[in-house]
């Protein structure tokens, strides 16, 4: 590497972090509210997929032949950590 070339990696490079800090914080605020929520509260259905390392479709299947089981907050369903704990504890005894 010589001389000339430094300076354009330094500016590529305070470019590309002075582009892209915005969107870095937002997906490291995403996921921390998303693992506050799978910790300590309820569940959408992305967040349940993401945890169980599935599609939003299976987490549908899931609930249509009742292998978990959402509960409402008015028209929406949510999922409570305990329940997809149980689910995976199940699936481990099966497996056994």
């Amino acid at each position: 590497m010589t001389a000339h070339d430094t300076p354009e990696i330094e500016s590529t490079e305070s470019s590309i972090n002075a582009q892209t800090l915005p969107s870095l914080i937002e997906q490291v605020d995403h996921h921390a509210r998303s693992f506050y929520l799978r910790e300590d509260g309820l569940m959408n259905k992305r967040q349940v997929a993401e945890f169980l390392n599935v599609s939003v479709r299976t987490v549908d299947n899931l609930v249509a032949s009742g292998e978990l089981f959402p509960i409402r907050v008015r028209s929406a369903r949510r999922f409570t950590r305990k329940s997809i704990e149980r689910y995976v504890a199940s699936l481990e005894r099966a497996a056994r």
